[in-house]
């Protein structure tokens, strides 16, 4: 079966992410090949690349300049589905993951390709994650964006198959395609998002100090859309109570760094709370052996309430137990009381008292990532990609 891949950005060459790992096990299960206007990482040993050249993308780069550089990437990706197809190597199937790329599976739909799209994450999130005040200075941009999801959602409804990172077919982002999107069940792939293999340890790392203070993570992005700003009221209460401490891991939405270094010090947590910033991924890791519990806090916003967070999983496969929102997407990696405690978002005396809990019970801590550590396993990467694989395979037959 011949898989072409169609992406305009590049790839990073980090085995953890979900296209790394889509990627890497369709080009292993397949003949598989991509178009890109980007650079792809060499450890994708069995992706043939067929490289597309452009002229470096500018970060002032205007709407109109961003317009023809997809314009022209669509009709190269065309050229060279043209030519495979003459060489009598038509592709089975075109595959696409970013929202912008949506247009070309379309066209390439209707001129008789089969095409399956990967929904990483829906095109509504692109309207979710936009700041408010963002909205109100630049409305013109705000409404091109709704334009696209409005289109977007119509050529995700064209696809021959669509996958989607959900629990199953009826929650989280997949009941979203199916209630508002439209798209059959037949047509729908909904699995969870995986954990990397190498990631997964034999067994749970003796936690590295003796219980005191709590060490807690969190690894993400800084917003308030994301729940960090109430970690910190969170950690503000445990710490009048038990020894506690918190590492932020990741970047900042916007203003959102100088309002979280501005709450630290207004709670006066700046010997409790410390934010390290972006770090690599093995330093990330290297973070989370370090702690004892990891946190997830998102609120319940919407279309985020199905996100399958990748770094629970990373959490749990490094054996440390999980506080998190309880979120629909959530559920399908944390079991509540056994991998760690399901709080309702944004309930403060609840998530105090688990960390309370939490910081006095070094055995429950212990039992809880071992259990964590078990359940991982059940949801590497290659486990879950062998169902897209096959999913390609039925529906090409």
């Amino acid at each position: 079966m011949r898989v072409l891949f169609v992406r305009q950005e590049g790839l990073a060459g980090r085995t953890s992410t979900a296209i790394w790992q889509r990627l890497n096990s369709i080009s292993t299960a397949c003949d598989a090949s991509i178009v890109t206007a980007g650079s792809i990482p060499a450890n994708l040993t069995k992706l043939k690349v067929l490289q597309v050249n452009r002229e470096p993308q500018q970060q002032d780069s205007g709407p109109l300049r961003q317009f023809y550089r997809r314009a022209a990437f669509a009709v190269k990706v065309c050229t060279n589905v043209r030519r495979l197809t003459r060489n009598g190597r038509r592709p089975d199937w075109i595959y696409t993951f970013h929202n912008y790329d949506l247009v070309i599976g379309m066209m390439l739909r209707v001129a008789g390709y089969r095409w399956a799209v990967d929904v990483l994450d829906p095109p509504d999130l692109l309207l979710e994650d936009v700041p408010a005040a963002y909205r109100q200075r630049r409305l013109l941009k705000v409404a091109l964006l709704r334009l696209f999801v409005l289109l977007a959602r119509k050529a995700i409804r064209q696809a021959d198959l669509v996958i989607v990172s959900a629990p199953d077919q009826d929650s989280g982002f997949a009941a979203l395609l199916k209630d508002e999107y439209r798209v059959s069940a037949e047509r729908l792939v909904a699995l969870p998002n995986g954990v990397d293999p190498e990631l997964i340890l034999q067994k749970p790392i003796a936690e590295p100090h003796c219980g005191k203070p709590l060490r807690t993570l969190y690894v993400g992005t800084v917003g308030k859309q994301r729940g960090t700003f109430f970690l910190l009221d969170v950690i503000n209460e445990v710490r009048h109570r038990a020894p506690v401490s918190l590492t932020i891991v990741g970047p900042a939405e916007g203003e959102a760094g100088t309002a979280l270094a501005s709450r630290i010090s207004e709670l006066h947590l700046g010997e409790t709370v410390h934010w390290v910033g972006q770090l690599s991924h093995s330093e990330v890791i290297e973070q989370v052996d370090l702690c004892d519990v990891g946190l997830y806090p998102f609120p319940n916003a919407g279309v985020l309430d199905g996100v399958i967070p990748i770094k629970v999983g990373e959490y749990m496969a490094r054996g440390k137990p999980v506080v998190a929102s309880d979120l629909t997407g959530v559920r399908a990696l944390v079991t509540d009381g056994t991998t760690g405690f399901l709080v309702p978002p944004l309930a403060l005396d609840a998530w105090t008292a688990v960390l309370l809990l939490l910081s006095q019970d070094a055995d429950l801590r212990a039992r809880m990532g071992a259990a964590g550590l078990l359940k991982a396993a059940d949801f590497a990467w290659p486990s879950i990609n062998a169902a897209v694989v096959a999913a390609l395979t039925s529906a090409a037959t």
